[in-house]
């Protein structure tokens, strides 16, 4: 039913969304904001390390079977959108390409183990998120370096 897949939306996504931004008005959430910061991002890599863990053998069954290029080529074309539907601005079309390339793979776990029984669902979201790690990272590494340099000239 609709209700089985959105309550786990609700509560593991809007719940938190509201929580925060009612703590973003008050004075606390500049003290809060750091040490929350490196929780979810803790949480998310270990969320991910254990999938890998998981799925490691189902994983690299995946490697010939050209899944890792078509999430590849499918990451480059949504980047590239993006960045080409940007703007004029070199800084917001490079936050567009990274925006429009970086899916929320935690919203679709939601669904992935609520609706389907087959592992290869998952199997291909691990995978996903491993190969938009791969690309992206260095985008947004180069990206900044981009822009420092960009401010440095001015």
């Amino acid at each position: 039913s609709p209700w089985s897949i959105a309550r786990p939306l609700v509560m593991f996504i809007l719940t938190p969304l509201a929580i925060g931004m009612l703590l973003r008005s008050r004075k606390a959430s500049a003290e809060l904001r750091p040490i929350l910061l490196k929780v979810g991002s803790m949480s998310a890599l270990v969320l991910l390390a254990l999938l890998v863990a998981l799925y490691f053998h189902d994983l690299v069954g995946v490697l010939g079977s050209g899944a890792i290029a078509a999430c590849a080529i499918f990451i480059v074309g949504l980047y590239t959108a993006g960045y080409l539907l940007g703007g004029s601005r070199v800084q917001i079309k490079g936050v567009l390409g990274l925006g429009t390339a970086a899916r929320n793979v935690g919203a679709a776990l939601v669904p992935a183990t609520q609706s389907f029984s087959d592992p290869k669902v998952m199997i291909m979201l691990v995978a996903w998120t491993i190969v938009m790690l791969v690309v992206l990272v260095p985008v947004s590494g180069w990206l900044r370096k981009k822009a420092l340099r960009s401010t440095i000239g001015q």
